[in-house]
């Protein structure tokens, strides 16, 4: 079996991250909630017992293994419904209180696991890698069901459905707590900077763009707590499309194949997680149309698009505030193609001018139309 370069490279960096880690919890330094991973983990086997627990990924460890052979479509099938028949045996004869429920999940988790193991197959075909056209319709579409579902199987991995939705149940800190707070959306805009120390935890600390996008969901699908997380879920994964345009555009300054990247995205398991557990994956599918607007403006040297990237980024910074830091990225961008010879430096100075403008015109505009005060609301997120 061989491993593809980029193959090496990514597990490299993946084990260096995992001693870094290592190395920082075991002087002390520990992430976000002074836990010892992030967000809502915690260090708890499903089954009751790490062993049962680890049965799952060894399972699909040795279903990759069979889905890298060179053998037939037809008997890698065979293979892998062994596999997961003997998986599944095994977890009902060993855990404890199994009811009907558990084998609804394990049966979910089945599916989305040959539904990922059968393209895998095509996903990581080497000629795939060499073709930097634009991919067919049906590989976004994998793509986006692939990264969906193993999603939605991470999230209800203990307690289907509720787990799914428990995020959002926990009103005191999560956005869906302040839907309602006011008679409309125009109305939170207007008073944002008044209502703010009054909101949920992560709401005071961030801007509005998060709960006005599950606000306006609410509309459409209700407030439930599932019907909302499994819009974010789903929301969130069109990032891989946005993802994809804005790494066709870089591939034109380096190696790169938009595809490759697309696939690595969407099986990224720090992504997943977040995909999973977090509604702040909804500001993910803007970063990268807001990266997207301004490599197309450098390639095709176009003042119209260069301005909409500075909407876009006034409407990122309107989901979180630390997406301000975004601004570096387009400083690097510029400075490689000046030192590249590809932009002149007067062009550079007038795309900052008109994305700068862009970006104030945006918030002035907000302001005379809904009141919103963004300075404010800005200084008293803390």
């Amino acid at each position: 079996m061989r491993i593809a370069h980029w193959q090496i490279i990514f597990l490299l960096i993946l084990s260096l991250h995992f001693l870094l880690m290592f190395i920082f919890y075991t002087i002390g330094i520990e992430p976000i909630y002074r836990h010892a991973t992030p967000f809502y983990a915690i260090l708890m086997p499903i089954y009751g017992s790490i062993h049962l627990s680890l049965m799952f990924p060894f399972a699909i460890f040795l279903i990759l293994l069979v889905a890298s052979t060179k053998h037939k479509i037809t008997g890698k099938t065979c293979f892998i419904a062994i596999i997961l028949t003997v998986y599944l045996l095994a977890i009902i004869i060993s855990a404890k209180n199994y009811n009907l429920q558990r084998f609804i999940r394990e049966i979910f988790l089945v599916i989305v696991s040959i539904f990922f193991v059968t393209i895998t197959s095509k996903l990581t075909d080497p000629n795939i890698f060499k073709r930097k056209s634009s991919p067919p319709l049906v590989t976004i579409i994998l793509l986006l069901a692939i990264h969906i579902l193993l999603s939605l199987s991470i999230a209800s991995l203990r307690n289907g459905a509720h787990s799914v939705a428990e995020p959002y149940t926990r009103t005191e800190y999560e956005y869906i707590g302040d839907i309602g707070i006011t008679s409309n959306i125009y109305q939170l805009l207007n008073n944002y900077h008044e209502l703010q120390p009054k909101l949920s935890l992560h709401a005071k600390l961030a801007p509005p763009g998060p709960l006005i996008i599950l606000w306006a969901l609410s509309y459409i699908l209700g407030r439930t707590p599932l019907t909302l997380a499994i819009a974010t879920i789903i929301l969130g994964s069109t990032a891989l499309i946005s993802l994809y345009l804005w790494a066709k555009e870089i591939s034109q300054k380096f190696s790169v194949n938009p595809v490759q990247i697309s696939i690595l995205y969407a099986v990224m398991p720090g992504i997943l997680l977040f995909t999973s557990t977090s509604s702040e994956i909804l500001y993910m599918p803007f970063l990268f149309i807001t990266l997207f607007f301004f490599e197309r403006a450098l390639n095709s040297k176009s003042l119209i698009l260069i301005s909409l990237g500075g909407f876009s980024f006034a409407i990122l910074s309107l989901l979180k505030f630390t997406l301000l830091s975004t601004a570096i990225y387009f400083f690097l961008s510029g400075i490689f193609s000046l030192f590249s010879r590809k932009q002149k430096f007067s062009s550079l100075i007038l795309y900052g001018l008109i994305m700068s403008a862009s970006f104030i015109g945006f918030y002035i505009a907000l302001y005379f139309l809904t009141g919103y005060q963004p300075v404010k609301v800005f200084l008293q997120a803390h």
